[in-house]
C-alpha cells in the first residue's frame, strides 16, 4: 500500500512472484507464482482469504501480472502485462464464495489498460494506446460491478455498453 497522487493505492502494476497484495479490508491477498520449468513457463494468479493456505486460482500467463483492489475489497483488477507495451485488465468480482470474471479489456497491440477511478457500482478504465492502435478503442470504458446477476452475459461488448 502507498499513497499516490493523494489517494491510497491497493494496487501494483507488476506483482514479483510470492509477494501478497492485501485487500483494503485485509480479509483477502492475491499473489503470482512462476512455473520456472523450461517446458511450462507460466505465471499463475491466485487469490484467497489473507492468512489461509485455501487459494483459487483466477488466471494464468506466460508473462507477469499486476493488480489493483476495489476500495470495498469486493472488486478486482489484475492487468495480465504480455509486453510490447500491452497490457489487458479483467475484473472480478467477489459473489458469494467465487470470484467471478466479470470483464475482459478489449486486446490489442501497445494498448496499456489500467485503473482511472473508481465509481458508485462501477469502475473506469483507460487506455494507454501507441502504436497504430490510438484510434481504434476509447480512451476510457466504464464497466458496472454491482449489476451482477446469475446467467448475465460475462463479457460486456468492447467499450462497456453491454
Amino acid at each position: 500500500m502507498g499513497l499516490i497522487t493523494g489517494r491510497l493505492c491497493y494496487g501494483i502494476d507488476y506483482l514479483k512472484p510470492n509477494t501478497r497484495l492485501i485487500s483494503p479490508d485485509k480479509k483477502w491477498e492475491v499473489w503470482v507464482k512462476k512455473n520456472l520449468d523450461l517446458d511450462n513457463l507460466t505465471a499463475e494468479f491466485y487469490v484467497s482469504p489473507n492468512g489461509s493456505n485455501e487459494h483459487t486460482k483466477l488466471t494464468q500467463n506466460e508473462r507477469h501480472f499486476g493488480a489493483e483492489w476495489s476500495p470495498d475489497s469486493k472488486v478486482l483488477l489484475v492487468y495480465d502485462n504480455y509486453g510490447s507495451g500491452s497490457s489487458d485488465t479483467i475484473i472480478y468480482k467477489k459473489t458469494g464464495e467465487k470470484w467471478l470474471e466479470i470483464y475482459r479489456s478489449i486486446e490489442g497491440f501497445h494498448i496499456i489498460w489500467r485503473l482511472d477511478k473508481w465509481l458508485p457500482g462501477a469502475v473506469q478504465i483507460k487506455s494507454n494506446a501507441g502504436g497504430g492502435s490510438p484510434d481504434k478503442v476509447p480512451q476510457t470504458v466504464i464497466i458496472q460491478t454491482d449489476t451482477i446477476m446469475p446467467n448475465q452475459k460475462l463479457h460486456p461488448t468492447p467499450f462497456g455498453r453491454g
